[in-house]
């Protein structure tokens, strides 16, 4: 069993890393396929996540090397989920309703082109440029 002060440095290190990755408690609980309580006990250290719950935080963009040793950096790529669309893993960030809005509907766009059996790699890239010149627009 891990020591007090262990718990609470992996309980405040979490926290540190999902605020960083700008994601509600939700927005997390969201992306492990927890609850949002569960996120709360394991930032209040109440709980400890298991390795499978640190492992899953890649889903999300927190390095979970981190969440145990301290060691940085806190965030990474997000990872993308076997098996499954991009859409899966939109997860609650803090941003406006028209960005939610307009990266939600270009991720479901890429994924239904992927997915679509008429897909053509000319179309597929366009909307891969569409959206570069989306995101891009947010650094000008």
């Amino acid at each position: 069993m891990l020591e007090v002060s262990k718990k609470n440095e992996i309980a405040e290190r979490l926290k540190k890393a999902r605020n960083e990755a700008g994601i509600s408690q939700q927005g997390l609980a969201n992306a492990l396929k927890v609850t949002k309580a569960t996120i709360s006990r394991y930032e209040s250290g109440d709980r400890v996540p298991s390795f499978n719950v640190l492992e899953q935080l890649k889903y999300a963009g927190i390095n979970y090397a981190y969440i145990l040793t301290g060691i940085e950096p806190i965030l990474i790529p997000i990872v993308t989920m076997p098996h499954e669309p991009p859409t899966s893993i939109f997860v609650e960030f803090k941003v406006d309703k028209k960005f939610k809005k307009d990266t939600s509907t270009v991720i479901k766009k890429l994924a239904k082109t992927f997915n679509d059996n008429k897909n053509n790699d000319d179309n597929f890239q366009n909307l891969l440029d569409q959206l570069a010149n989306f995101l891009d627009s947010f650094n000008k």
